[in-house]
Parts: structure tokens; C-alpha cells; sequence
């Protein structure tokens, strides 16, 4: 969901979020590092791989606001257009110096259309990017590895991980206009849960069946691409003819499935038919989301001769536990939450 205006606040947090982009692949390549060190290359390469992912799309969003600026071209030939880990760290830092001239310095508001609002905005895609394609990744790799290492654990991944996690949980954070904070730290809590949760059962699954994990990833996409034919809602198929935004929205879709985020866009959801098909497809894929997340991690305690089966700590049970109950509560929680008040035309904001 987006907003026509960015505030102060919007900017400002900038700063922080800037800090977090240079702490979340710091981290990253330290953990790298310690797997090289320890002579873990498989699990070196994998992580390398993920971190490079995102690039590409890095260096489209690069190209779209850096075409109607001179200035924003030389700022990305510094920043080697996107072909390095810190690129949303140096992406925030310059939408916060934009952003900050136009909103401090002139006093003008930045209002949708805008070359800022534009740059601002393509801030928040690369870290969705990011977080979906780098952080999630990195962070089931690591609680993979801590899962199955005969090495102690060191604190570089007990650092990394809670670094990765926010990264991931904010990069999903939207401004939500005329709410109370109560519905606000809600959106953050059922965010928070429904992460969690998915890539705590996807770890679990990936110790002891790890190619198997493509298939659930591929059924999830597929069953979410049937639902969209199904129940087609405005806005949810790109009409855009432009070929590097198709490649974006779906490669955006596949990474955004996988974790089980479903995004929409609140500007198309005028009718009440587009709302009860988003109804039908959140309700729907949100169902999967627990079925897949319990199934696979109960498929973790049956020994299909898997290889780690005597690493099974004491902390595997709790996981479980938490994994089965606050899927189905934070898929009662989110569902309520997104179609009773985000939703609801009815819903009147108390004063």
C-alpha cells in the first residue's frame, strides 16, 4: 500500500535504516568468511551466490531514476551501479540527502510524480529486493548451518542473524495513513510471525531434504499464480509493456511468494468484487502457507536417512511448537487485520 505524500518521519528514518543496510552485508561477509576459514566451501558458495543476487535488479532501478538526472547518473557510476552489497545503504543515504534538501532546506512537500518521491520510492523497492533475495536467503542458510555445524557456534552468526531478520521485517514495513499505533505495531507483530515462522520450517525442512525444497517453492508459486487467474483483482497483473518491469513485478512475485508475503496495492481495490477476490486469494494462500509450514516442519523428526539426524537439539521441539501455533494464529491475526481494517470502508479512525 502507498501513500500520495512522504513526511518528515519518512525521511528521517532513513538514517537508521541506511546504518541497518551497512550492518546487514558486514555481517553477512564476516559469516562468509567464518565458513571459508572453517572450511565449509559449499556452504561459502551458496551464501555468495545469494549475495549477488539482487544485483540485477539493483542496476534497473539505478538506470530508472538515474535517466532524468545528470547528477543521480554520476551517483550511480560511484556506486558502480548497483554491483556491490551496500547498495541500499548508499541508495537510503542518498534519498535521505534528496529527500532532506527538498523537504528541510526549500520547504516543499515531496508528492507522488516527483523526481524525489521517484527516488524514494525506488529506495523501498531495492530493499524489498534485498530483503527477499539476500537477506531471507542468508538468514536460512545461517540457522541452517547453526543447525547442523559440529563447531561451536560463533558470534558473528549469533549477530548476524537477528541483523538479517530485522533487515528482512522492515524491508516489509509500510506506512499505513490515518491508523492508530496500536494497528501499526500490529502490522509489524503479524509481519514479524509470519516471517518467522516460514523460514523457520523452511530451515527445518532443508536439514533433512534439501533439494525437496525447490518443489514446495515451485507448487506454493504455481497454486498463487492459478488463484490470481482465478480471482483476477485490479492492479494484480501488470499491464505495463515494458519488458525490464515485467522481469521486475515477477521475479518481485516469485521472491515474495517463497516467503509468504502476499503484496497488493490498495489503489486498485476500489470494487467491492476486486476486494472479495483478494479476500479469496489472501484467505486461500494464507491456508497453504500453514498446511506447507506444518507439514514440512513435522517432516523433520522422519528419518528418511537424513544426515543430520543426531544434531537434533533440545530446541527443536519448541521451534515446532512455535512453528505450528502462531502460523495459524498469525494467519487469523493477518487476515483479520488486512480485510476488517485496512480494508474496510466501514472502519472509522477515532479521534
Amino acid at each position: 500500500m502507498s501513500t500520495q505524500q512522504r513526511t518528515t518521519k519518512d525521511i528521517l528514518l532513513l538514517i537508521p535504516l541506511s546504518a541497518l543496510s551497512f550492518a546487514d552485508p558486514i555481517t553477512d561477509i564476516l559469516t562468509l568468511m567464518e565458513y571459508y576459514s572453517a572450511g565449509h566451501k559449499n556452504w561459502f558458495i551458496v551464501g555468495l551466490l545469494f549475495m549477488i543476487t539482487p544485483f540485477p535488479a539493483f542496476w534497473a532501478f539505478f538506470y530508472g531514476t538515474s535517466k532524468n538526472s545528470d547528477a543521480r547518473c554520476a551517483y550511480d557510476m560511484m556506486c558502480l551501479c548497483g554491483c556491490h552489497p551496500f547498495t541500499v545503504a548508499f541508495y537510503r543515504l542518498e534519498a535521505f540527502v534528496v529527500c532532506g534538501i527538498k523537504k528541510f532546506w526549500k520547504g516543499e512537500e515531496i508528492v507522488k510524480g516527483q523526481y524525489e518521491y521517484d527516488v524514494l520510492k525506488a529506495t523501498e523497492q531495492s530493499a524489498s529486493f534485498e530483503a527477499l533475495f539476500e537477506s531471507a536467503p542468508q538468514l536460512v542458510i545461517q540457522l541452517y548451518v547453526v543447525s547442523v555445524q559440529i563447531e561451536p557456534v560463533n558470534t558473528i552468526q549469533i549477530i548476524s542473524l537477528p541483523v538479517s531478520f530485522l533487515s528482512l521485517v522492515w524491508a516489509f514495513q509500510e506506512e499505513i495513513p490515518n491508523k492508530p499505533m496500536k494497528y501499526k505495531i500490529l502490522d509489524f507483530l503479524t509481519k514479524f510471525f509470519l516471517l518467522s515462522t516460514r523460514l523457520l520450517a523452511i530451515t527445518y525442512f532443508v536439514v533433512g531434504f534439501t533439494w525437496l525444497l525447490i518443489a514446495i517453492l515451485v507448487f506454493h508459486f504455481i497454486s498463487l499464480r492459478i488463484m490470481h487467474c482465478i480471482w483476477p483483482y485490479a492492479n494484480a497483473v501488470k499491464t505495463c509493456t515494458c519488458t525490464c518491469e515485467n522481469v521486475l513485478f515477477w521475479w518481485f512475485f516469485f521472491g515474495s511468494s517463497w516467503i509468504g508475503y502476499e503484496p497488493f496495492d490498495e489503489e486498485g481495490l476500489e470494487t467491492e468484487t476486486a476486494r472479495k477476490h483478494l479476500r479469496l486469494i489472501h484467505f486461500l494462500s494464507y491456508c497453504v502457507i500453514v498446511l506447507e509450514n506444518v507439514i514440512m516442519i513435522l517432516l523433520y523428526y522422519v528419518d528418511f536417512g537424513a544426515p543430520y539426524k543426531t544434531f537434533r537439539e533440545w530446541y527443536s521441539l519448541p521451534v515446532t511448537v512455535y512453528v505450528c501455533l502462531f502460523s495459524i494464529i498469525t494467519f487469523v491475526l493477518r487476515f483479520m487485520f488486512v480485510h476488517y481494517f485496512l480494508l474496510n470502508d466501514n472502519y472509522v479512525h477515532p479521534e
